[in-house]
């Protein structure tokens, strides 16, 4: 096998090899029209090489004669268009001695030329045309344009130029050769022009190995493809040969059997063609759903484009309202939904609509009549309500179930199992084939979690939803401000204020910026100094308009009744009042009554409401609720203060543990409170002190060996695996030890790194044992 030439350099190629080899035959195969300058050019070197040649050409009009054989006088005979050529011609220029066959594609087409063409192999004497390159063009009188445009089109094949040159492009030329294919080639041709690949025409033609092979050999004797490689000016004139009714089948085909991203490819081609036909509606509209969680603004235009090729409102809808659910706008998911909501995948869509509007009950109804079906309980126990599915799931979710019989437990006030069923919802999450629920298994798990009162389970469960993003692009908005309203809970305010910043200012939609309210009214009521106080009571006030009670809200209500309470525009016992609403709805089940007090204390706690935090603190008292000790104990602090009867000791004994809970604000207000009502002027001047302890330790700085906490803050995640990197733990076990994977390990001790700045392993361990250090240091005694 010789180097691939160009059309500029076959002559001296062939010309070198027949002086060498004494060949006295070169037979050309370059089918399509380059056979006079290939010809020509083998031609012209031989000749200047003092060879005699005898040319004969194996194409001629239907009525014409076979071509006269050769007379063997000439040194060389040169056969254009050997294709062409009968058996008794080839084999009679085989007889005539050594032979060059030069071809310029790589198979050639069966028969007796396929002897020729053995048997050239078999003696080292086969020239196999390369591409022409624009220079070449150039040098022969094209313009540098024009050259550039035809290689870029042919991918410089010697054939493809002529046409081209005639022509201007491919078609006519591409429609001759389809013409010659059997039905089953064209259309391997049609969809390898289309997107597909040759290792993809087997399944798509349904083709055992030997048919497959015979299909890509067809495609390529007719030069439609090269190597495998379709030329681009081939694919452009194949999809413009291709028919409507053709281009149907072609685009069903591919979209039944496409990988993924394939379908994306295959849209954008048919786009920059302007394809408006029905099969690229469908085409579109596949591929729309494919972005709709990667690029939106690309899925909306080719959701545009399916629309205007008439594809149905009713299959384009459910696309459409989850793009407006990633926008923020569940009101449009809803309007463009209509009436369709009685197919179950449209239902799931609207009850995350009516979800996101912050409606309880409807979002029941809705997966009631959805494909999760089990989760209508849980969307049920919120609005206060029971309700079992009407409609039996036709496959069960198991991470759906978990979290009924999680809901079912904790509503039966089984804390244990509850948090038992939970785990396991999470434990399956990843296996659910549902993308669009109303919220993340991680966010519904984290909401009982945190109402079974484990705050630090609860921000866990957030943290490792947001850190490997759960939920897509459509739950990341309340996934980050899941971490934020845990954070602020537990006091971490500058987590929960670097959650709400990364944010940033994308549209949220009306539970969303409830939520973000509520974290909101937490870091103002929390902070030293809140001067964003009323900012927050008024973005509050503006989220609470119109809204409808959710037990699952009930902390977060909690926070906004603090802000409100403190501005004056409104009491805790009033802004609670649908809380108790609620309770009736339910038959007041003891554990959830003592919730909803609970709150109400805190609350009151944090704006001296004496009246609403006494009435609280009676109602939690009496209650046997070992798996809310704490809160108990504060009640009876809370009224041993209002009787005068305070122990200073009892009441910082309590004050910490709720600062080891991470409940650094009811500790500062529980010991302001008692000090106010102290006698014993001992016991107000330590109480005082240790509220201010408490209030004033997220404002002192803190420098331990050159590590500045007013600067540096790992959250509570990152400092968990700082500690166990410090522990000498590898990325595995850490992963296992917290219920996460490596990778997302790798990815905290990549943030800790940066916020530490340390360079070297070493210089991490110096730096992780220094800020743990300072956490320690900077602790009250």
């Amino acid at each position: 096998m010789r180097a691939r030439p160009g059309i500029g350099t076959v002559g001296a190629v062939v010309r070198d090899v027949v002086t060498a080899d004494r060949a006295s035959v070169v037979v050309v195969v370059a089918p399509g029209g380059s056979n006079t300058a290939v010809g020509d050019a083998i031609v012209d070197a031989l000749v200047e090489a003092d060879l005699e040649v005898e040319r004969i050409s194996g194409r001629r009009a239907p009525s014409a004669p076979a071509p006269a054989p050769t007379t063997g006088a000439a040194d060389v005979t040169v056969a254009t268009e050997a294709q062409w050529l009968d058996g008794a011609t080839l084999t009679e220029l085989r007889a005539n001695g050594g032979t060059l066959v030069v071809v310029h594609r790589p198979v050639a087409i069966a028969g007796t030329l396929a002897a020729v063409h053995a048997e050239s192999y078999e003696h080292g004497a086969v020239v196999r045309l390369g591409p022409t390159t624009a220079d070449e063009l150039v040098d022969v009188g094209w313009t540098a344009r024009d050259a550039d445009e035809a290689i870029a089109a042919t991918n410089g094949r010697p054939d493809l130029l002529a046409t081209w040159q005639l022509d201007g492009d491919l078609v006519g030329d591409v429609t001759i050769r389809l013409s010659l294919l059997d039905d089953t080639s064209r259309l391997g041709v049609e969809l390898r022009a289309f997107g597909a690949t040759t290792g993809d025409l087997a399944p798509l033609l349904d083709l055992a190995p030997e048919g497959h092979d015979d299909v890509v050999h067809a495609i390529e004797s007719e030069g439609l493809t090269d190597d495998g490689a379709m030329p681009p000016g081939v694919l452009d004139a194949v999809r413009s040969a291709t028919t409507p009714g053709r281009r149907s089948r072609v685009v069903d085909l591919l979209v039944e059997h496409a990988a993924p991203g394939g379908i994306v490819a295959l849209a954008d081609a048919l786009a920059g063609s302007d394809d408006r036909s029905a099969a690229a509606g469908r085409l579109y509209r596949s591929a729309a759903a494919e972005l709709v969680g990667v690029d939106q603004e690309r899925s909306a235009e080719l959701l545009s484009l399916a629309q205007r090729c008439g594809v149905d409102e009713s299959s384009t809808a459910p696309i459409a309202a989850e793009l407006a659910l990633l926008r923020g706008d569940p009101a449009d998911a809803l309007r463009v939904l209509g009436d369709s909501g009685a197919d179950p995948d449209a239902a799931l869509l609207a009850a995350a609509a009516w979800y996101a509007l912050g409606d309880a009950a409807a979002t029941a109804d809705a997966l009631a009549m959805s494909a999760l079906p089990e989760l209508a309980p849980w969307a049920a126990s919120a609005a206060g309500r029971s309700a079992d599915s009407s409609v039996p799931p036709v496959a069960p979710d198991p991470t759906a179930s978990a979290l009924a019989d999680a809901v079912a437990a904790w509503l039966t006030g089984d804390h244990a199992a509850a948090s038992d069923h939970a785990a396991r919802a999470l434990i399956r999450a990843p296996t659910s084939p549902h993308r669009c629920w109303p919220a993340t298994p991680h966010a519904i798990a984290g909401a009982i979690t945190c109402r079974l009162g484990d705050l630090v389970r609860a921000g866990q469960i957030a943290e490792a939803a947001v850190a490997e993003r759960v939920g897509g692009p459509l739950h990341h908005r309340s996934e980050l401000l899941g971490v934020a309203w845990c954070a602020a809970r537990q006091g971490r305010l500058d987590d929960a204020a670097a959650a709400i910043d990364e944010l940033g200012d994308v549209p949220l939609s009306p539970r969303e910026q409830w939520i973000r309210a509520g974290v909101s009214c937490a870091l103002a009521v929390r902070d030293p100094e809140p001067d964003d106080l009323d900012a927050a009571a008024k973005a509050a006030s503006v989220a609470l308009a119109g809204r409808t009670a959710d037990l699952y809200d009930l902390e977060l209500l909690g926070e906004i009744a603090a802000a409100l309470a403190r501005v004056g525009a409104g009491t805790v016992e009033g802004l609670l009042s649908g809380q108790e609403a609620l309770l009736d709805r339910l038959g007041r089940p003891p554990h959830l009554e003592f919730d909803v007090a609970w709150v109400a204390l805190l609350a009151a706690l944090s704006v001296d409401d004496d009246e609403a935090l006494v009435a609280a603190a009676q109602r939690i008292a009496d209650h046997d609720a070992p798996a809310h000790q704490i809160a108990v104990e504060v009640a009876r602090i809370v009224l041993a203060c209002e009787g005068g009867g305070v122990d200073a000791d009892d009441v910082i004994d309590v004050a910490d543990r709720l600062a080891e809970l991470g409940r650094l604000h009811e500790a500062a207000r529980l010991c302001g409170v008692a000090a106010v009502r102290a006698d014993d002027e001992h016991a107000t001047r330590r109480l005082l002190k240790r509220s201010r302890e408490w209030r004033t330790r997220r404002a002192r700085v803190k420098e331990v060996r050159g590590v500045d906490r007013t600067v540096t803050r790992l959250s509570e995640q990152e400092e968990r695996v700082a500690r166990l990197v410090d522990d000498g733990l590898t990325y595995k076990a850490i992963g296992a030890e917290l219920f996460i994977s490596p990778k997302t390990v790798e990815h905290h001790v990549a943030h800790i790194r940066s916020k530490l700045g340390a360079g070297s392993r070493a210089e991490l361990l110096a730096a992780i044992r220094a800020y743990l250090s300072s956490e320690a240091a900077s602790s009250p005694s």
